[in-house]
């Protein structure tokens, strides 16, 4: 079991950094030793401060929790910059970040997420929980967003520049932002939700165009 706990990241991954993973290695277990410890990365975009993963890293991580990781600019707990990983049973909660994706940030990315939690996540930006960004279009399937935060747009999710998530299954509840979209923002984008539910998420539950 994954436990990436409280990293700290000014560049890259505080934890983790993956590159040119092969598809179908399981990361589920004996990872992370040092996961407890307060880490920190200098390299270059701030990014990642649980896991980051690029350049086709498409790592299959199951039974895992993100706790309190922190990045400088994009995704708290997990950065994918054209990676696909695949999750399930993934716990994101407390992580934050300066700027976008408190949870998660994907750029060019499209991650299959399954049964996964997004609790309590903030985003100085965007995003609380999920920023999608320039054609990222992740699966997002049994998952809950709740509590997560969001100083500008998208306390739950946003999804940015032609990103479109296939979205089914999902609970959406208290989630905030302080300027619009509760519980999902987006710009130039087209989620796509079946069968969801949205409560408490404030102010507004979905934004944008």
């Amino acid at each position: 079991m994954i436990a990436a706990v409280e990293n700290r990241s000014s560049s890259l991954s505080a934890a983790l950094s993956l590159e040119r993973s092969s598809p179908a290695a399981p990361i589920n277990t004996g990872v992370c030793p040092n996961a407890q410890r307060r880490n920190s990365a200098t390299a270059v975009n701030g990014g990642g401060g649980g896991i980051f993963n690029q350049d086709n890293c498409s790592p299959t991580l199951t039974d895992c929790t993100f706790n309190g990781n922190f990045a400088a600019n994009y995704g708290g707990g997990m950065f994918n910059e054209t990676g696909n990983p695949t999750l399930a049973n993934v716990t994101f909660s407390g992580n934050s970040v300066t700027d976008r994706g408190g949870g998660m940030f994907n750029d060019v990315s499209s991650p299959m997420v399954t049964n996964c939690i997004f609790s309590g996540n903030s985003a100085s930006q965007g995003g609380g929980g999920i920023f999608n960004f320039a054609n990222s279009n992740p699966s997002i399937t049994n998952c809950t967003f709740s509590e997560n935060t969001a100083t500008s747009f998208g306390g739950g999710m946003s999804n940015v520049l032609y990103s479109s998530p296939i979205v089914t299954n999902c609970t959406f509840n208290d989630n905030t932002a302080a300027a619009y979209g509760g519980a999902i923002y987006q710009s130039w984008s087209i989620p796509t939700l079946t069968n969801y539910i949205l409560w408490g998420d404030k102010p507004g539950e979905i934004a944008g165009n």
